[in-house]
């Protein structure tokens, strides 16, 4: 057993508070003074601590040398041979040489076994490097599944968003009546990867190797609206194809109505590179609108596009509150009557013949 000499005591209570005092400090993780397998605090902050498990006798010290000294395997693609992963195309880094590898490292060799092996039953995809000093993150793949199925998983459509709970109340108080005069068009909320970790193999050369952008996950949306400048009103992905009949889409929606697109915003007018308070959709108000821009591997997490007042657009912070406005499609054959649109005088719509 560890016997932890010098002991002083710490009230978890606390640790928000006197967390520094606690970094090169060992613990057992059962609060005793004597214990088998014991923690060697590398680091801290208010909220956790990152600590080095010693058990049989080993030192903090020999794991130290030894984890220095032993390269890690990275590699650009992987293959399953029934039973493990092979990692192909691969380099190797020790923790000693990681300052001056983890760039190209970040740009190519996402893979994975966290280990000195070029084979492993479950690997890595490293889609996180926060920086030359400090950790990584990754996705753990097993069973012969590929990044390519952990994206599938990750954009499943199982729970629907408040937005959506929204405007679906909106549409059975407003809309039932003219449902007849409606389109079930295709709302497109497009998942598709632009660039970023989580492009693949053989990312995008236009990520900057080791930089903030190379840790945030950029949609097709933003790609095209806000680098670009060429807006598209294909939908890529079926998965992303909103519709109420699963014959022209995916099938999930409840009611026709969702909120326009990035790219149909730009096409009237409304857009990151030009835009006009003079569009034909400018209301003088701001509002969320239905394409995703970007995932930041950080506490900052998912932006979705915004419209902002003075008609231009950009991504926002899910959890900020924003008003949205619902669009509907008509269908084909549908005429104005009368009317110009606006709240005042709106538009009378009917069936043509």
């Amino acid at each position: 057993v560890y016997t932890i000499l010098n002991p002083t005591e710490g009230k978890r209570i606390d640790w928000y508070t006197d967390y520094s005092k606690y970094k090169g400090s060992y613990v057992c993780a059962d609060g005793t003074t004597s214990c088998s397998t014991v923690w060697y605090i590398d680091d801290s902050n208010d909220t956790m601590m990152y600590y080095v498990e010693m058990s049989g006798g080993e030192s903090y010290d020999s794991l130290y040398e030894e984890a220095l000294n032993t390269p890690w395997i990275y590699g650009n693609d992987i293959e399953w041979n029934g039973s493990k992963y092979i990692l192909k195309d691969t380099i190797e880094s020790s923790p000693l040489n990681w300052k001056n590898d983890y760039k190209t490292i970040a740009t190519r060799y996402h893979y994975t076994c966290l280990s000195k092996e070029d084979n492993c039953t479950q690997v890595g995809y490293i889609h996180y490097f926060y920086s030359k000093d400090s950790f990584i993150s990754y996705l753990k793949l097993q069973d012969g599944k590929t990044i390519e199925d952990a994206k599938k998983e990750m954009f499943m459509n199982t729970t629907d968003s408040k937005i959506k709970t929204t405007i679906d109340t909106w549409y059975r108080t407003n809309m039932l009546d003219y449902a007849d005069s409606l389109e079930d068009t295709i709302w497109c909320n497009d998942r598709s990867i632009d660039r970023g970790p989580l492009k693949g193999k053989d990312e995008d050369s236009s990520i900057t190797s080791g930089t903030n952008e190379s840790n945030q996950t950029y949609f097709g949306a933003e790609g095209r609206n806000e680098r670009i400048y060429k807006p598209s009103v294909i939908c890529p992905n079926d998965n992303d194809k909103f519709t109420v009949s699963s014959e022209n889409g995916n099938g999930a929606l409840t009611y026709p109505v969702a909120l326009l697109t990035a790219d149909e915003l730009t096409l009237a007018g409304n857009g990151s590179s030009g835009y006009s308070s003079s569009s034909y959709l400018y209301t003088k108000q701001s509002n969320r609108i239905l394409s995703p821009s970007r995932f930041a591997n950080q506490n900052n997490g998912a932006y979705v596009f915004y419209w902002y007042l003075n008609g231009s657009l950009g991504g926002r912070q899910v959890q900020e509150v924003y008003g949205v406005r619902p669009a509907i499609s008509l269908a084909p054959g549908t005429i104005i009557t009368s009317g110009d649109g606006t709240s005042e005088n709106p538009f009378t719509v009917e069936k043509d013949g």
